[in-house]
C-alpha cells in the first residue's frame, strides 16, 4: 500500500464501531516510522470497539512504537496487540513497558 492508501485505511477504521480485530501485518512498510507510529496511535486512541490489532512486519522502529505506547494509555478496549518484526529497541521496550501494566494488553515482541 502507498502511504496515502495506508493513512485513508488507518481514518477509516478509526470511525469504525463494528470491527473487533484489525490486521495491519506489513502495510506500514513503506510509511516513514514515526507516520507511521502516528497513525496507528491514532487507531488505537479512537477506536473503542477494537480488541485484537496486528500490526507485525512494519519495522516501526522505536519512534513509531513511542507513539503506540502513548495511545495504549488512552485505550480500554485492546486486549492483544501483536508486534513481532517491528525493530523495537530500548527505548521502544521501555515505553511498552510503561504502558502495558495500565492495561490488561497482552504482547508479542
Amino acid at each position: 500500500m502507498t502511504p496515502v492508501q495506508t493513512t485513508a485505511l488507518c481514518r477509516a477504521l478509526e470511525r469504525s464501531n463494528i470491527i473487533r480485530t484489525i490486521d495491519l501485518s506489513g502495510v506500514f512498510r513503506n510509511v516513514a516510522k514515526h507516520a507511521a507510529g502516528a497513525a496507528v496511535a491514532r487507531l488505537i486512541e479512537s477506536n473503542n470497539t477494537m480488541t485484537h490489532l496486528n500490526i507485525n512486519k512494519n519495522n516501526l522502529g522505536d519512534d513509531g512504537i513511542q507513539e503506540i505506547a502513548l495511545a495504549l494509555k488512552q485505550n480500554s478496549t485492546l486486549q492483544s496487540l501483536s508486534l513481532t518484526h517491528n525493530l523495537i529497541g530500548d527505548l521502544g521496550a521501555e515505553s511498552l513497558a510503561d504502558a502495558i501494566p495500565k492495561k490488561s494488553v497482552s504482547h508479542n515482541t
